[in-house]
C-alpha cells in the first residue's frame, strides 16, 4: 500500500462511526502527512460547526488535538529556522531555559528569545505546589507537566523571568528589541503594505515574510524576544489589578503579590 493509499484510509476511519481510535488514527496521519494533515484537520471542525450532536462535538474536539499537535511539531522545528538574530544579525544559538513549554535562543550579545512549542489557557485553580520557596515553586509549576498545562505562555515567562531575577536585575530596563535583520538568512527587513492595521508585514529579499506583533512569526512559528525589566513589572501588575486575577491560579495570584 502506498503512503497516498494509506493517508486515504486513514481519513476514511477518522470520519468513520465505528472506530473509537481516533486520537491514534490522527497521529498517524501527521506522522505520514506532516503539516499538510492542516487542511484535513481543520476541515473537521466545518463537519458539524454547532456540534448538535455527539459525533460532531467529538471531532471538534478531535479538530483541537489535532490542531495543537501540529502545531507543537511546527514550533519544534522552527527552532532551526530562525538562525540569525533580528536586532544585531549574530548567530542565535539554542541553550537551556527553565519551561518544558518553551525553546530559548539567544545571540552572541545576549539578546533573548524564546519559541512556544505548546499553547494553553489556565484550567485547574486550585492546584498547590509543596515547595518550601517561591523560586522552587515558580520551578515546579514550569517542569512539572501537570502544573505548567494550566498556566499560558504570559505566565510562564513571569513565572521563568523571576527565576532568572539576577539575570533580569542585570539587564537594562527598555531592551527594546530591534526588527531589523532576518532570522532565517540575516539580510534586512523593510516592511511593507499589507491590509491588516494591527499587525507589522516584513520581508528580506529573499522573500521571507514575517508578521510583527509580540514577535516575528514565520511558517506557523513566533520568535517572540524575552521580557525585560519594564515588562515584567507591569505584567505582574496587570495581572493582579484587573479581572485577570480571577482567573490566576490562587499559589500564582499569591506569588505575584509577593513579588509586587
Amino acid at each position: 500500500m502506498t503512503d497516498t493509499e494509506k493517508i486515504d484510509l486513514l481519513k476514511k476511519e477518522i470520519l468513520s462511526d465505528s472506530n473509537p481510535e481516533k486520537e491514534a488514527l490522527l497521529d498517524n496521519l501527521i506522522e505520514l502527512e506532516g503539516f499538510e494533515a492542516m487542511q484535513f484537520i481543520q476541515s473537521l471542525f466545518l463537519i458539524d460547526p454547532f456540534q448538535k450532536s455527539s459525533a460532531g462535538k467529538g471531532l471538534t474536539m478531535l479538530a483541537a488535538y489535532g490542531v495543537k499537535k501540529l502545531l507543537k511539531l511546527r514550533a519544534i522545528e522552527s527552532v532551526n529556522d530562525f538562525k540569525y538574530c533580528p536586532d544585531c544579525k549574530s548567530d542565535l544559538h539554542k541553550y537551556e531555559i527553565i519551561d518544558r513549554y518553551s525553546v530559548g535562543l539567544k545571540c552572541l550579545n545576549n539578546h533573548k528569545f524564546h519559541i512556544d512549542i505548546q499553547q494553553n489557557d489556565f484550567y485547574e485553580k486550585s492546584l498547590t505546589v509543596n515547595k518550601n520557596n517561591n523560586i522552587e515553586i515558580a520551578k515546579e509549576w514550569l517542569n512539572n507537566e501537570n502544573y505548567r498545562k494550566n498556566i499560558n505562555s504570559q505566565i510562564a515567562e513571569v513565572l521563568r523571568k523571576f527565576i532568572e531575577s539576577s539575570d533580569l536585575a542585570s539587564s537594562p530596563e527598555n531592551q527594546n528589541i530591534l526588527e531589523k535583520y532576518c532570522p532565517v538568512c540575516s539580510l534586512s527587513l523593510k516592511e511593507f503594505k499589507q491590509e491588516d492595521v494591527w499587525v507589522k508585514e516584513l520581508k528580506c529579499t529573499n522573500d521571507h515574510i514575517f508578521h510583527s506583533r509580540n514577535g516575528l512569526s514565520y511558517n506557523n512559528s513566533t520568535l517572540k524576544p524575552d521580557i525585560d525589566k519594564t515588562q515584567f513589572q507591569a505584567l505582574i501588575e496587570s495581572y493582579l489589578n484587573s479581572d485577570q486575577k480571577e482567573q490566576l491560579p490562587g499559589q500564582i495570584a499569591a506569588l505575584f503579590e509577593e513579588i509586587n
